[in-house]
Formats: C-alpha cells, sequence, structure tokens
C-alpha cells in the first residue's frame, strides 16, 4: 500500500518549485488577435490557434518532445466541440496534456459541469501570466508523475492479492 508521506509531498514541492523559471510549451485555443498580446519571455515557447481542427492539426504533426505543457482555451463554450476535442486527444495523444480553460469564458454551472465530466483540469482568470502557467505546468506534471507511480503500485499490489488469495 502506497502512503504518501510529509517527506514524498516535500520531495514533489521541491520539485514542482525547482523547476519553475524552465522553459515551458504553451497552446492557445482562442482569438488572441483582439487581445492583449501573448508575451514570450525567457525560453517559452506559444503557440495560438483560432480553433480545435487547427490545434488537432498541430497536435497531429507534433512529436513526443514537441507536444504542449499546457492547452489553454479561452473560446465561448461549446460542449460538443470541447467533448470532441478532449476525446480526440484521449484517443491520439499518447501523452497526458492538461487542459486549462479561461474562467472569463465561463459561467459557474458550465465550470461545474466541465469538472465533473472531467473534460477541463483547471479553470484559471489569467490565461495571460506564462508564470502562473508555468506553476500549474510544473504542478500537473508532479501530479501525473505521482498518480503513474501510485497506479503501479496499485497493479501489482493487486496482482500479488490476488495470487494469495488463491
Amino acid at each position: 500500500m502506497s502512503f504518501t508521506t510529509k517527506a514524498n509531498v516535500l520531495q514533489m514541492n521541491e520539485t514542482f518549485i525547482s523547476d519553475v523559471g524552465s522553459s515551458y510549451h504553451f497552446l492557445f485555443v482562442g482569438n488572441y488577435n483582439h487581445k492583449r498580446k501573448i508575451v514570450n519571455y525567457s525560453n517559452n515557447i506559444t503557440h495560438t490557434f483560432e480553433n480545435f481542427e487547427e490545434t488537432k492539426t498541430f497536435l497531429t504533426k507534433a512529436t513526443t518532445k514537441s507536444l504542449p505543457d499546457i492547452i489553454i482555451i479561452d473560446l465561448p463554450l461549446n460542449f460538443f466541440e470541447l467533448n470532441a476535442f478532449k476525446q480526440w486527444i484521449n484517443k491520439n495523444i499518447l501523452a497526458t496534456i492538461p487542459i486549462i480553460y479561461n474562467e472569463g469564458a465561463l459561467n459557474r454551472l458550465e465550470i461545474r459541469n466541465l469538472f465533473h465530466l472531467k473534460l477541463i483540469d483547471d479553470v484559471i482568470k489569467n490565461v495571460y501570466d506564462l508564470e502562473l502557467l508555468g506553476y500549474k505546468s510544473n504542478f500537473f506534471k508532479s501530479l501525473n508523475s505521482q498518480s503513474f507511480a501510485d497506479t503501479g503500485k496499485i497493479k501489482s499490489r493487486g496482482k500479488s492479492l490476488t495470487s494469495f488469495l488463491r
């Protein structure tokens, strides 16, 4: 059985904090031409696309190393398009890419439904704050690596428990 100890949490936080300042790859979906220009600083890479179809075209051509750390969506909610996009990612992309939605594009009920249906990973107010997105990226990387490690432990433990019961 795997327990998260205080030492494990501190180690995850140290990794999380030490990675901040690294370069990130952000993918923005929305009409960013009329909004405040997204500023690249440090070695961050940003790509902007106006819709999900353009985004899928880009992701289809991406290599494992060129996949974005986070996908940020700033579009009025179209549930069917977002659902189709999420299903496409789950089917075609072999990596977990967190999806963050701009809070200003959603109402409370939409936010609750999107979390309930697991179509998004987070909602933030300022989708233009690349430093905040860097923190979010590190958080999701730590969370995904911890989940992956725990999943492996659960599977291996489940096998040994099954053999023990036989």
